[in-house]
């Protein structure tokens, strides 16, 4: 008798079928929290258009506000796709190859708009008194706070394949 040996692959599913619950509650959480903080950048920049501030009509505001309403539109539909299609687990929706190629272009314009935002509040913040308000400073410290995580994450990503590099070529 010959016991069949598992394929990689196999297992791979076998696996994500078990998690997927957990994969799934994740998205979930993540995506609330980031509707959530969307809906504050563009409640942000029209409280900002509503106080007549001169000094907040600056160009690096340009198109920041219509970004986040289109990031808004896209991650509804996104999200609803999931919701509505067929696929039951988040980890293989999104493994979809089109799928994966528009969410890596979406996640880097986004970040160049929230780094684009994060300017702005900073120029507002040293600069404009007027258009600058709380929800305004717990933007831009949140905006802080994630790049330096995201500086930190790629930093130890770079130290970790140096010394990779360095242990193996030995």
């Amino acid at each position: 008798m010959s016991s069949k040996k598992p394929n990689l692959l196999d297992l791979y599913n076998e696996n994500l079928d078990k998690m997927c619950p957990s994969y799934n509650r994740n998205f979930y959480v993540s995506f609330t929290l980031m509707l959530i903080m969307i809906i504050l950048v563009i409640v942000s920049l029209d409280n900002i258009e509503k106080s007549n501030c001169e000094c907040a009509n600056i160009p690096e505001k340009r198109f920041i506000k219509e970004w986040f309403i289109i990031a808004l539109i896209l991650g509804l539909l996104f999200f609803a796709s999931f919701i509505f299609g067929n696929e039951p687990c988040y980890v293989k929706f999104i493994t979809n190859n089109y799928l994966y190629i528009f969410a890596m272009i979406f996640g880097l314009l986004n970040y160049i708009m929230l780094f684009r935002l994060l300017l702005y509040l900073r120029i507002m913040r040293n600069k404009c008194e007027c258009g600058y308000g709380n929800l305004e400073k717990f933007l831009f410290w949140y905006l802080v706070i994630i790049f330096s995580f995201v500086a930190l994450m790629i930093l130890l990503g770079l130290v970790m394949l140096i010394v990779t590099a360095i242990k193996f070529s030995k």
